[in-house]
């Protein structure tokens, strides 16, 4: 979704970015990051048997998977936050498609050239050739993974502890 007044960022508004988001059946969205937050609506999520969810954490490994992910499962107009810099990724295990809207704060982080979008295939191919580009937050100056992981499931939404 843009605005024709924000020819720069391509965003909402200047400081907003959002998207309607679609994930087939059986399909998956790999892990990816970025420095902005996430406020996602589950527009249409998991319905009876058919499970849709986002996995989160802050580590990849070797493959590019998640470790030690948070699961935030998408309920039919329930919330949930995708903390910033963390790896995330969807999944429909379901047999119709599944719909959810983000709104994050990318607009301010396009402007600026700080978004820093990460695909976990792309990082781990650098990886595997000895490049690394480093890291937008630092993990030894900011609570442990296992701190930030300790997630509760409150009325639909995903509430981080701290």
């Amino acid at each position: 979704m843009g605005n024709v007044d924000t020819h720069q960022t391509r965003t909402l508004t200047p400081t907003l970015w959002s998207l309607l988001n679609t994930i087939g059946p059986k399909q998956h969205q790999r892990p990816h990051k970025h420095n902005s937050v996430a406020l996602d609506l589950a527009v249409v999520g998991t319905v009876s048997e058919r499970k849709v969810y986002t996995l989160m954490g802050r580590e990849l490994d070797a493959d590019g998977d998640i470790v030690r992910p948070a699961v935030a499962e998408w309920t039919s107009g329930g919330v949930f936050i995708t903390p910033p810099g963390w790896w995330h990724s969807h999944h429909n295990e379901g047999d119709a498609d599944a719909w959810v809207l983000p709104i994050q704060d990318a607009g301010i982080y396009t402007h600026q050239r700080t978004l820093d979008i990460r695909f976990a295939d792309e990082e781990v191919e650098r990886l595997h050739t000895g490049r690394n580009r480093g890291a937008t937050i630092d993990a030894a100056s900011t609570r442990s993974s296992e701190s930030l992981l300790k997630a509760h499931v409150l009325a639909g939404s995903l509430a981080f502890g701290h």
